[in-house]
């Protein structure tokens, strides 16, 4: 992995991943290049981040997951980093990844922190495929997979709702 601060970086492990790369690329990939570890993330821009293994089981590819695994990425990462400051403590980046602290300056900071399920939760990328890979792999989940699509639906259900509120608002013809 190349180090950069704060900097979108290109990431051919994280590249091949997300374009779904054959394994054999992968393997080479990972054999012939300077990654000494896995576990990491990279900033894409300002409102997304990768994570090879994490992006693997997002798109529901399963062999090259356990590649990874098998070549020392943790189910039990958890990527952690300084985001950016924000104008005030409502605007966030992240709904399930991100943190937003206030420091003795009174200026907020966005952090990232992210594990398995809140980084599928956050892409949208969250299945029942994944979600029983994981079951497998032995990881504890936070909510059962129905309990995830509830959620998810009653989400939808009230943000459809405030958006006819604001219509209505709004937007009320005058008589």
């Amino acid at each position: 992995m190349f180090i950069a601060f704060d900097i979108p970086i290109f990431d051919i492990l994280i590249y091949a991943i997300k374009n779904n790369a054959f394994l054999d690329i992968i393997k080479y990939i990972i054999e012939k290049t300077p990654y000494t570890e896995l576990n990491y993330g990279v900033k894409e821009h300002h409102k997304s981040f990768k994570i090879p293994l994490f992006e693997a089981i997002a798109k529901n590819n399963f062999k090259i997951a356990d590649l990874l695994i098998e070549k020392g990425a943790d189910l039990n990462y958890e990527y952690y980093r300084s985001w950016c400051k924000v104008d005030d403590i409502w605007d966030y980046v992240f709904r399930y990844c991100g943190r937003t602290d206030q420091d003795t300056e009174l200026d907020y900071y966005h952090y990232v922190n992210a594990d398995v399920f809140n980084y599928l939760r956050e892409f949208d990328c969250l299945n029942n495929e994944n979600y029983k890979y994981l079951e497998k792999k032995g990881l504890s989940l936070e909510i059962s997979y129905n309990q995830y699509l509830d959620d998810k639906r009653k989400e939808i259900e009230e943000r459809e709702k405030r958006r006819i509120d604001l219509i209505n608002k709004y937007f009320t013809p005058r008589k």
